[in-house]
């Protein structure tokens, strides 16, 4: 179905609506170029220090080694307890070289065996990794899986799963402060747009009008300039149905 023509014919025959749409388009490119850049470098941040926080965590366990974290579980697990609070915290677990549960910031979760193809390829790394994916309720997570040795083995692994959730709340409330700044940018510029052209219609009415009086006395030159007079007036009524 084509689609009508007067929208196009409008654009075409008002100076002003062409005038409006143009610079709206600007404004709109320039802070969605400049809104891409920004919540992009916001995103990466802020996802950087997620990944620091976890790692710092799962680290600083790692250097006690294998044999300590197991022989110390019970410390190890009142450690972990005080994470339970940490929203961006959600899951915390020390499992064994079989992949049950030794310890975890959910109590729970103590004696369960992993068999999540996820964690399986991470593990199969043997080394530190991280992974994003989602959790069960579709929310995105960093999975971080840390392997703790003993005497050069792996014989234990730290898993830390923390939420991105705020990542993508920070990101989608920036895109909507941008939007509400654009609007607000291109109803300043329509504002503009309808007073400049204002201003410069009145402008014009008047040097035309001067224009006219000053060529009312030269009846002998009258001729040689009507020419002139008029295709001015023409250019002042073009204007004017611009305006409109």
């Amino acid at each position: 179905m084509p689609l009508p023509a007067w929208p196009l014919k409008m654009v075409q025959k008002s100076f002003r609506l062409r005038l409006t749409v143009g610079l709206s388009m600007i404004i709109v490119l320039i802070m969605g170029i400049g809104a891409a850049a920004m919540i992009y470098d916001k995103a990466q941040t802020m996802q950087r220090a997620t990944e620091a926080q976890g790692l710092a965590l799962s680290r600083t366990l790692a250097m006690m080694g294998a044999e300590a974290v197991l022989d110390n579980l019970f410390l190890i697990q009142e450690t972990l307890g005080r994470h339970v609070h940490d929203p961006n915290i959600v899951e915390i677990d020390v499992l064994d070289a079989d992949d049950m549960v030794m310890a975890s910031k959910n109590p729970k979760r103590i004696g369960t065996v992993l068999r999540d193809p996820a964690w399986q390829a991470m593990r199969d790394r043997r080394n530190e990794s991280l992974t994003y994916g989602q959790d069960a309720q579709g929310e995105p997570v960093l999975v971080i899986a840390e392997p703790l040795y003993d005497q050069g083995e792996i014989t234990a692994w730290m898993r830390v799963v923390l939420s991105m959730a705020h990542v993508s709340r920070e990101v989608l409330d920036a895109i909507v402060r941008l939007a509400v700044l654009t609007l607000a940018l291109v109803g300043v510029g329509v504002l503009a747009v309808r007073f400049a052209l204002r201003h410069m219609t009145r402008l014009l009415h008047r040097i035309a009008d001067q224009l006219h009086a000053a060529i009312t006395p030269l009846d002998g030159m009258k001729s040689l300039v009507l020419a002139g007079q008029t295709q001015f007036q023409f250019l002042v009524n073009m204007i004017d149905r611009g305006m409109g």
